[in-house]
């Protein structure tokens, strides 16, 4: 559990990284790859949720949808929540190759908002730190959870990269407040948050 951050159930499913993102130290000291047994990740979110009285967990990894089940494991897991009345939350999620299905799957059992982390604000800044993510990459991402019936989107970005100039920063910016016109556009009823956290 992690109380300080988030009051629920944490499990991380995998550990290391097939990016090579220049900025991550986890991506290098965590290889090679390791992914822990679909069924032994369902049985500790089962537990922890029974044995805690948590109404939220997560499933974590440095990228959870490059888990090369997830989308079975996915499926079992949602299978058990419901049942309980359990939401989910999905952490690092890649802004590109989001199986519509995942999506689908956490909207069934009360998913509470999904992050991504486009790191820099710019697609020039973004190149730089080898960070495998393009403009409609994240354009995509944010069309396929508005119209799913989300009304919550983090991002997540950092400050003070290697070359970056004023307008890095300000696209960080102008990319929250894009994605948050395309959801509105979407869900025009609805109270579309898209929230940005720099580091």
């Amino acid at each position: 559990y992690a109380e300080a951050i988030f009051d629920r159930v944490s499990v991380e499913i995998a550990r290391g990284c097939t990016e090579g993102c220049r900025f991550c130290q986890a991506g290098m000291i965590y290889r090679p790859v390791r992914e822990r047994d679909p069924e032994s990740i369902v049985d500790s979110v089962v537990k922890g949720v029974k044995n805690g009285g948590y109404d939220e967990t997560s499933l974590t990894s440095l990228s959870t949808a490059d888990y090369s089940c997830i989308l079975p494991l996915m499926k079992k897991v949602v299978g058990r929540l419901r049942e309980e009345q359990v939401s989910l939350s999905v952490s690092s999620l890649r802004a590109y190759g989001l199986n519509p299905e995942i999506l689908d799957e956490m909207a069934s059992v009360r998913a509470t908002g999904l992050t991504f982390a486009p790191e820099a604000g710019t697609q020039r800044m973004r190149d730089v730190i080898n960070k495998n993510v393009t403009e409609e990459d994240i354009t995509r991402s944010a069309e396929n959870i508005f119209s799913r019936g989300w009304s919550r989107m983090k991002l997540y970005f950092m400050i003070g990269l290697p070359t970056e100039a004023d307008e890095d920063v300000a696209g960080i910016v102008q990319t929250g407040g894009r994605l948050r016109r395309l959801g509105k556009k979407i869900r025009p009823d609805a109270d579309v948050t898209v929230s940005v956290s720099s580091h």
